[in-house]
């Protein structure tokens, strides 16, 4: 009886401090308001609103916030944050009839970044320990997925995009609220320095293409009953193109809903019109070993294929051991395999032009920017989670891999717009950049 009633007490007590600890009104409320801070950003890009000041002081202002929090307030700002900036992952199910399990995969995400953020305030109070572990935060992708960069809150500022800025901007913060009277002015140092300053001129082709774009729904994209129209859809695309004299033109991923290969007549038309205009076009290949997800690229009569390399989780690949992702294929996927890759990148050669290849995800993805390529074509099949603000999402990272490795990024989609990503421009040092370059050239 005594111990019966000992569990009892204990379970009461236990269930008392986590309500009383975790499910605290004041520190719910801060934490939403720091994860709105905090995303922003995407929400101002979203509807079309840009203003620096506006961003830097939300931004700066979130992650002061962040950092004054202990561990039960930063569990809920992940909460917050994870479904802010990621509740479109959850909009797929629909596609595989599980659009009931909506709900459960959007607190999924939430509860992820919540326990992330969680062990980012466990280890110490201490604003500095909270920060470092936030900014190394920045370099784990959970299952692969990489797409909480805190980088992306500067994008549309002076302030440059390399970690080392990000780095100095942290560090500006936690100075500001660590230090106490007039210290708090160096704070503007560290920011100073996180300036962006001359930036080399973004790379233009030298010939002109074309971005197809077009905005099939996800339920009709592999319905054969569609196919034939989608098909033809893109034939006129590429006539219209080839009336513009244009050297190229990028369709979208998987623009033709077909394993190509296995479609020769499909791959002649395509080759008899590539002596007319280049065609970089998406569609799935099937081999023996399984299935590629892949860009065909038709040029003077000849086929190139380049295979994708970087899938995305769960969507392609199930990152699980080979038991736990087999009944996932069966009971999510209908029993269909994990996409196979390719080992490296691909580029392709157009006029003596290298054009690296990049298929949706794989396009914010470091590993595709090895060697900083001047120029990347990149296909995107956005459909799967529109209307959402995953495309404006994208659209953030493509600018920032850009503007990192000074790439231009020729980006064709369906369910979102096509267009070229440039590199950010040059930043308010450079001015200052430049009269130094004078006046040591004048010395």
């Amino acid at each position: 009886m005594k111990q019966k009633y000992f569990h009892r007490l204990t379970y009461e007590s236990f269930r008392y401090k986590i309500l009383r600890e975790y499910f605290n009104t004041s520190i719910i409320i801060n934490a939403f308001f720091c994860a709105l801070l905090l995303s922003a950003f995407l929400y101002l890009e979203h509807f079309d609103f840009t203003f620096w000041a506006l961003h830097v002081s939300l931004a700066l202002l979130g992650l002061a916030l962040l950092f004054s929090q202990d561990s039960r307030g930063l569990f809920w700002t992940g909460f917050f944050l994870g479904i802010a900036w990621f509740y479109w992952i959850a909009l797929s199910f629909t596609y595989y009839g599980f659009g009931y399990l909506i709900p459960l995969g959007v607190l999924g995400i939430g509860l992820c970044y919540g326990f992330l953020f969680w062990i980012c305030g466990k280890f110490h109070e201490s604003p500095w320990v909270k920060a470092s572990l936030f900014f190394g935060l920045g370099f784990i992708a959970p299952f692969g997925f990489n797409w909480l960069d805190w980088r992306l809150l500067f994008i549309n500022t002076p302030f440059n995009l390399s970690y080392f800025a990000l780095g100095l901007i942290m560090a500006g913060v936690v100075w500001f609220l660590t230090c106490k009277g007039k210290k708090r002015v160096f704070s503007l140092l560290f920011f100073l320095f996180a300036l962006e300053g001359t930036r080399p001129a973004p790379f233009v082709l030298p010939f002109e293409i074309v971005l197809a774009n077009s905005t099939i729904p996800q339920s009709q994209k592999w319905d054969k009953n569609y196919q034939e129209a989608q098909i033809n859809a893109v034939f006129e695309d590429i006539h219209r193109a080839i009336q513009t004299n244009a050297r190229a033109i990028v369709f979208p991923e998987s623009a033709l809903p077909l394993y190509l290969n296995l479609h020769p007549e499909r791959i002649k038309e395509l080759q008899t019109l590539s002596f007319s205009i280049g065609i970089f076009i998406g569609a799935l290949s099937a081999e023996k070993e399984g299935v590629y997800n892949s860009t065909y690229f038709f040029d003077q009569g000849v086929l190139r294929v380049a295979h994708k390399v970087i899938l995305v989780p769960f969507g392609e690949s199930i990152p699980f051991p080979r038991m736990i992702k087999e009944a996932i294929n069966h009971f999510f996927y209908g029993g269909a395999s994990d996409f196979l890759v390719a080992k490296r990148p691909s580029d392709f050669l157009v006029e003596g032009v290298a054009l690296r290849n990049a298929i949706c995800f794989e396009a914010t993805k470091p590993q595709l920017f090895a060697g900083n390529p001047r120029f990347m074509v990149a296909s995107s099949n956005n459909a799967w989670f529109t209307p959402s603000i995953q495309p404006t999402l994208q659209r953030l990272l493509l600018k920032l891999y850009a503007s990192v490795h000074n790439t231009t990024i020729y980006h064709s989609a369906n369910g979102s717009p096509s267009e070229v990503v440039y590199p950010k421009p040059s930043g308010p040092l450079a001015a200052i950049e430049t009269l130094l370059q004078e006046r040591l050239k004048a010395f």
